[in-house]
């Protein structure tokens, strides 16, 4: 009696532990308490080139620590456009434009969809920053009480980005703008008021205010 109590007492005891282990191994393979680590995202040196050369992006020493790199996404993020000869590559090459600075972004994916993004700047040289051009938007007829709209949208910087904006009131009477640092802003217009003329000034992305106005 006592042997056959204690072989099924044996037997429960080790199928309860086959279980816990099982549970366990389950537990840890699902991911809840084994973490993915991100992979980690290299688009390489900042680069000085001279203008018309072949420059090459080379994100290969991107990795992932737990797994592999499945994917690689290159996007331009300043400067005039160039075409790239493969945005889904490790490694990629454009032609260098002249007096330019360019930067990019490469974004890796791994094999359970973790991202991460890194960024590398190219100045070619010779090299002298171009001023923005400012475009205050077209001259409006409106009525008293009503909302005007200003906008800057149509200014471009033909060799990098526009990072500052002010707007200026030179004439009539003074109203309030909505967002005087803002590239696009409104305000009321004024009862008996005449002509009001706006003014904007750029800061360059080097930080040179250039003095331009419109």
């Amino acid at each position: 009696m006592f042997n056959t109590t204690a072989r099924v007492l044996t037997s429960a005891l080790y199928f309860l532990r086959k279980l816990l282990f099982s549970s366990i191994l389950f537990y840890g393979y699902s991911g809840n308490t084994v973490a993915n680590t991100i992979p980690i995202s290299d688009a390489g040196t900042d680069q000085s080139v001279g203008q018309n050369t072949l420059v090459q992006l080379d994100g290969s020493n991107s990795v992932d620590p737990d797994g592999q790199i499945t994917k690689y996404r290159w996007f331009q993020t300043r400067g005039p456009f160039v075409s790239l000869d493969n945005k889904h590559a490790a490694i990629t090459n454009f032609q260098a434009p002249p007096n330019a600075q360019l930067e990019f972004r490469l974004r890796v994916i791994d094999d359970t969809d973790a991202k991460d993004s890194d960024r590398v700047f190219i100045q070619v040289e010779p090299y002298t920053n171009q001023p923005p051009v400012v475009n205050a938007g077209p001259d409006q007829i409106v009525a008293p009480g009503t909302t005007v709209q200003l906008s800057s949208l149509g200014s471009t910087d033909p060799d990098g980005t526009i990072i500052k904006y002010k707007w200026i009131q030179t004439r009539g009477p003074t109203v309030s703008l909505s967002n005087k640092s803002s590239p696009e802003t409104s305000f009321i217009m004024p009862d008996n008021s005449q002509h009001h003329n706006g003014r904007i000034i750029f800061a360059g992305d080097n930080g040179v205010v250039p003095g331009l106005f419109d």
